[in-house]
């Protein structure tokens, strides 16, 4: 059961930093993005998205340390 911890975290870590990467370039490409850019609403959409998804990320339930905390 250990390991099967372990590769969650492990997974839940990759997810989040690539959850971290898309949101980062979307709102670098937003700032520089004219705002009657076609392409806007759809990296709108790819931010909202991740922002989404990020959120679900932070209502999984994390394993308690070895304090018990």
């Amino acid at each position: 059961m250990a390991d099967a911890t372990r590769s969650f975290d492990r997974w839940l870590h990759d997810v989040r930093n690539q959850l971290s990467i898309i949101l980062g370039f979307s709102e670098i490409l937003l700032q520089e993005l004219e705002g009657d850019d076609a392409r806007r609403h759809d990296l709108q959409e790819i931010h909202d998205a991740a922002e989404r998804a990020m959120g679900a990320m932070g209502r999984v339930p994390q394993k308690e340390d070895e304090s018990g905390r």
